[in-house]
């Protein structure tokens, strides 16, 4: 039986930084995925993040920021995160203006695949 990586929300300030030091990035229509791999760890990290300075009203960031993580958890279930190619990642929404859930999850599962 494969063991499925454990699925928590980065939050460690140091590995953060260390993602925008030496994270490798790419990037899909609206959403840019900064990411890294630890050889021997078992985890699956992420984060999301939605700029400010596009959306200025925090309901907007917070509802962007919901469907970001649930299509990350999505591809999750859909996928092993054994195969991912990486297992610390940063979501960045850089679209500039409100997207539906399919349209988030479409590039989600589009930039996943991509670096897969």
């Amino acid at each position: 039986m494969i063991h499925k990586p454990e699925i928590k929300i980065l939050k460690n300030k140091e590995e953060i930084a260390f993602l925008f030091k030496d994270g490798i990035v790419t990037s899909s229509s609206i959403i840019k995925l900064i990411y890294s791999k630890k050889p021997g760890e078992n985890y699956f990290h992420y984060t999301v993040s939605v700029p400010k300075k596009s959306f200025k009203k925090a309901v907007d960031r917070n509802k962007l920021k919901r469907l970001m993580r649930e299509s990350v958890r999505n591809y999750y279930k859909i996928n092993s995160p054994v195969l991912y190619p990486f297992n610390t990642s940063f979501f960045i929404f850089t679209g500039d203006s409100m997207k539906s859930y399919k349209e988030i999850k479409a590039s989600i599962f589009h930039i996943i695949n991509k670096v897969v």
